[in-house]
């Protein structure tokens, strides 16, 4: 139930996301990072079905398609390609295919693999961001509930005494808190420079 909870409210966390980039353009949010959460969606689904686990396949199938909405959105956002963001079908298929035919072991290891650096892209462009003081149109709403999606996986693991489910998530929520607390930064940071910029404005101009 707790797994079944956490791969929910990581395939709701897309929704904020989705919304603030088609309100916007998308600007600093990292594509990458949606793509490996798609890929890594993708994965699991595919080793939900190798295992015949109902709990694994209901938790990403939909998360797939959210992911796939998002990934598009951001494509179009920043191509006006509708070609390019049709593309996103075929390559998810080509995805679950590979995954498919290679053994349940493997697949399971690489979806570790990609749930330790989904948020690190992210992290990267949050960096940017706030080093730049440029505005971003990721959502905070998104990052917070993915790291209550996390927390729940990190506890599910704690649970089950799994030392790989504990570290993929102990890792992927630490660069899950940076994004957080960078976008918070880039957000004061913005807030504050008008008002700090208002006094030197008013001596120039006496």
């Amino acid at each position: 139930m707790v797994g079944l909870l956490a791969a929910t409210l990581l395939m709701a966390a897309s929704a904020p996301q989705l919304l603030a980039v088609l309100r916007g353009d998308g600007h600093g949010v990292s594509l990458f990072s949606w793509i490996l959460f798609l890929t890594s969606g993708t994965v699991w689904l595919v080793f939900g079905i190798q295992l015949d686990s109902l709990a694994l396949i209901l938790g990403n199938v939909a998360g797939v398609l959210a992911y796939m909405l998002l990934v598009g959105a951001i494509i179009w956002k920043r191509r006006r390609r509708v070609w390019l963001s049709a593309l996103v079908v075929p390559a998810v298929v080509a995805v679950a295919a590979v995954a498919y035919v290679a053994p349940a072991e493997l697949v399971g290891w690489v979806g570790v693999v990609i749930g330790v650096v989904l948020a690190v892209p992210q992290l990267v462009s949050s960096i940017h961001n706030w080093r730049h003081r440029e505005p971003s149109d990721v959502s905070l709403w998104t990052w917070g509930m993915v790291l209550v999606g996390q927390a729940l996986w990190l506890s599910y693991g704690v649970m089950l005494g799994e030392p790989t489910v504990i570290v993929v998530n102990v890792l992927s929520a630490s660069a899950g808190v940076g994004v957080v607390v960078f976008e918070i930064r880039n957000r004061h940071s913005l807030a504050v420079t008008p008002r700090t910029a208002a006094p030197e404005l008013l001596i120039g101009g006496s």
